[in-house]
Order: C-alpha cells, then structure tokens, then sequence
C-alpha cells in the first residue's frame, strides 16, 4: 500500500522522566519542543495489521514486498507490533544515515527493522535469542534473499543480514565480570535450556563479546522490570563508543509505563537520551495490540549517543 501522509515527531530535549503511580509518564519539566514534519511517500510502507500468516513489508528501492515470518505462539517476539512498523517508517525517511553503517537489531523479535535498514543499505545483524524467533528469522532472511539478489552488483548499495543468537543477560555477565577482573560466567535463560546448550546446528551462531556496531536500533523492546537492566547493559556494550547511536520505539503501556521512566533515568547515567513522541494514522496501526491499555500518544523514539 502506498502511504501518503505526513508524520510528526515531537522531540522533547533534556526531560527527566517519572511516573505519577497511576501508569502516566510526564516530563518533570518543561521541554523545547520540535516539530518535524516529513512524508513519509518515499518508504512505501506495506502497514497491514498482524495475522495469523506472514507480514506484508514493502521493501525501499522498488526491492518489493517482504514476507516477515510470524508465529502466533507463547513466545516473545513473534508477531510485528506497531512500534517496529513506526521504526520502518523512520528508518525510510532516515536512510541516508544507515548507508553503509554496521546495524544491530537489538531483541529483534520477527526482524522488519532489521530487515528494512538493509534495504536501506546498512549491513546488519538482526539478533534475538528464543527458537521459535530464530526460525522466523531464518524463514524471513531466506525471503530477503531472494527479493534482493537479483539486485546484488547493481550499484543499487542494498545492504546484507546476518542473524545472531543474543542474550542481553549475558552482555550484563560481561560487564559485571570485566569489572571485577573476572572471566563472566554461563547465563542460564529459558531461551537457552535445552535447546541452544548442545549447540544444534541450524541455529545461528552467538553473538561474539567484541561485536560493536555503529548504530543499534530496537522496537518494543521494555515489558518486563527484569529487562532494564539487562537492556542497558547490551547497549552500552554492543553500541560503539564513541560516535555510535541507539534509536529503539517503545510502546507505552499501563504495565511498563513506570519501567520505561526507570530505563531512561538510568540510561542517562552512560547516555544522551533524546526523547520523541511519534505519531502515525490510525489506519497504518494496529487497533489493539495487547490486554494491557495503552496510554495517550504511547509511542517514544528514544536516541541514544553514549557519553
């Protein structure tokens, strides 16, 4: 579906961020604020709601459209939210900026960002950790493949995906353990149990402790309180520093609302954050994305450029 309509992002610089103990985060201060406007024709976004099949992503550079692989079962990150559909649509009007750039896709989950900032011309890896999410993955790269190979030699400067296994606990091991002088310890996750322990072969390969990127994007990537930790840890970790940047949409929800307000108060101890709310029309989204009640203009484009 060719989408033409305009996109307002709301930047809000230097806010410190809290809660008021009913599931609203407001700035404690009054911010600048910035209205950018672009149109958002150039990315041809395919914006269809997520079923039960595959997602329908149109691809830049006339490449077409890309079947990202979903699975509608009992775990994280098989079905394509909005906040990764409002990180395509930027990443479009963005793509000068990703152009033979390194990308890491950080708790990727199905990969349409991923995905799309290689169409964009960005060398990416798009990481996550559970199986039923490396399967999708996988299927999806094979389906990128074949709509770009064709391309490949061209000059057309669209850019390559590899998939990485990535535990955000064990980026935290890492820097735990090079701060006391240790060599880190196995990270036992239910995503590992069982599975990836034997190393199968089919499964991509783990992500290496000294892979840095020059740009790390995410979406939806905060639900639960025991992932800000971890979070912040593979950020500063995984982005280089300096000169390296982190974008991540995050939806705002009554279940994580207080969590996001923590994650951006400590990631400012390591982290520039700048905060945008994004906005897009309601027939590009989903209507109602989970049991958990969104709040007003829940969506946040969060940048980050280490310290």
């Amino acid at each position: 579906m060719e989408v033409d309509s305009d996109v307002e992002w709301r930047l809000n610089v230097g806010d410190d961020w809290e809660s008021d103990g009913e599931g609203e985060v407001r700035a404690k201060s009054t911010a600048r604020v910035i209205r950018r406007t672009f149109n958002t024709r150039t990315t041809s976004m395919a914006m269809e709601a997520p079923t039960r099949g595959d997602y329908a992503l149109t691809l830049p550079k006339e490449l077409g459209v890309l079947a990202v692989a979903q699975i509608h079962k009992s775990e994280l990150g098989t079905v394509v939210w909005n906040a990764a559909v409002i990180l395509c649509e930027w990443l479009g009007a963005n793509a000068e900026t990703l152009r033979g750039r390194t990308v890491l896709e950080i708790g990727a989950g199905c990969g349409a960002c991923g995905f799309y900032a290689a169409a964009c011309g960005a060398d990416c890896v798009i990481a996550d950790c559970g199986p039923k999410t490396m399967r999708n993955l996988e299927k999806t790269l094979a389906s990128y493949e074949n709509l770009v190979a064709p391309r490949r030699g061209e000059g057309s400067l669209v850019g390559s995906v590899n998939l990485r296994r990535h535990l955000w606990e064990e980026d935290l091991e890492i820097l735990e353990a090079t701060r006391l002088g240790q060599a880190p310890g196995r990270v036992r996750h239910w995503s590992n149990v069982g599975v990836f322990e034997n190393e199968r072969t089919g499964f991509a390969a783990a992500m290496a402790p000294t892979d840095v990127f020059d740009i790390v994007i995410g979406s939806d990537l905060l639900y639960f309180s025991s992932q800000e930790e971890s979070l912040l840890a593979a950020l500063r970790l995984r982005m280089k520093s300096p000169g390296g940047i982190c974008y991540i949409v995050q939806t705002l929800r009554t279940n994580n609302a207080e969590i996001f307000a923590r994650f951006v108060s400590a990631a400012r101890k390591h982290f520039i954050v700048d905060i945008v709310v994004a906005s897009l029309p309601n027939d590009l989204l989903r209507a109602k994305e989970t049991r958990h009640v969104l709040l007003d203009d829940p969506y946040r484009l969060l940048t980050l450029r280490p310290i």
